[in-house]
């Protein structure tokens, strides 16, 4: 599929934004459409002087765009449920719009900083990440996402595993191993019940500030494998995998079946990360030859085959 974008979506940003009174300090929503991104976020300053971000939809994919409703409502409902503990680590919603050809949400800005994977995560940081995720996944609430059934069922999870090991290119051995652990789950998910999760549990969306932390970027949020936030984390953040297992264990004793759910999520993470590893390569390929993006291509290359070591590793 193409990059299809919203009609008139660039006049529409800039009449909100008109009309919000926000000013801009950040790129237009141009830039974000000739990087061929799906999203346009900005900060902006409001007419009170109060920093803001602005965030839209600009490609008309309708997979993406109930995971953007998804963020916008479970922002919404924290908003509504204040008591909810978990409405104390979101940016608050400002403004929103659920209309279809046009979805926008308009938020507090954070101080603080988020971290890249190269930075070092102290054991402070750890604790507070996994504080947190134990937060997120222990937050019991009748959201209403779409689709409104759970993300968490053996039909759905086979069917994904199918269609990711469709579009790889990947060791035969490798993908008789995943097929034969996933008829094994079956059981799995007759006693497991699912629990929410952030979907996209990185140190690029915690903001850390004066000794707490909050979460961002939610388009990815629903009821899922308990374990896939954890996972998510653990295979990102390399060099503190021991850390984040050791405060994890601290901090949530009660996972049964921890290892099938473990291996559950590590294979879907991982060959979603090789998909998009893969899709990398492909599009430097394409590109000139310059010092940055030979230093990239071998970027990729690596994590790809890291990923298959980390999955020859639990398979």
């Amino acid at each position: 599929m193409g990059y299809s974008l919203y009609p008139k979506i660039i006049p529409k940003i800039k009449k909100v934004l008109e009309q919000k009174r926000l000013k801009l300090l950040s790129e237009p929503p141009e830039f974000f459409v000739q990087k061929k991104l799906r999203f346009y976020h900005a900060l902006c300053k409001s007419k009170e002087g109060k920093k803001v971000f602005f965030k839209s939809l600009l490609k008309r994919e309708a997979g993406i765009k109930n995971r953007f409703f998804n963020e916008i409502l479970i922002l919404k409902t924290l908003r509504e449920n204040k008591k909810l503990p978990l409405a104390k680590k979101v940016p608050k919603l400002l403004d929103f719009s659920f209309k279809k050809d046009f979805p926008f949400l308009i938020y507090e800005f954070l101080p603080g900083k988020s971290k890249t994977r190269q930075d070092k995560l102290s054991p402070d940081d750890i604790k507070k990440a996994i504080s947190l995720m134990v937060l997120i996944n222990s937050t019991e609430y009748n959201f209403n996402f779409v689709p409104k059934k759970p993300l968490f069922n053996f039909r759905r999870y086979s069917k994904t595993i199918f269609s990711l090991l469709k579009r790889l290119k990947i060791e035969r051995k490798i993908k008789k191993k995943i097929l034969k652990f996933v008829e094994k789950t079956k059981e799995v998910f007759k006693f497991t019940k699912p629990k929410l999760n952030h979907g996209d549990f990185s140190e690029a969306n915690l903001i850390f500030y004066k000794g707490k932390v909050k979460i961002v970027d939610w388009e990815h949020v629903h009821f899922r494998n308990p374990l896939y936030d954890f996972v998510s984390f653990w295979t990102k953040r390399k060099r503190e995998r021991k850390q984040i297992e050791k405060e994890f264990f601290a901090q949530q004793k009660n996972i049964e079946s921890f290892f099938p759910l473990f291996k559950m999520a590590l294979i879907e993470i991982s060959l979603k990360n090789l998909i998009f590893f893969n899709e990398m390569l492909k599009f430097l390929e394409k590109e000139k030859k310059t010092k940055e993006n030979l230093k990239a291509k071998g970027e990729r290359e690596k994590e790809i085959k890291e990923t298959l070591e980390l999955l020859k590793k639990y398979l």
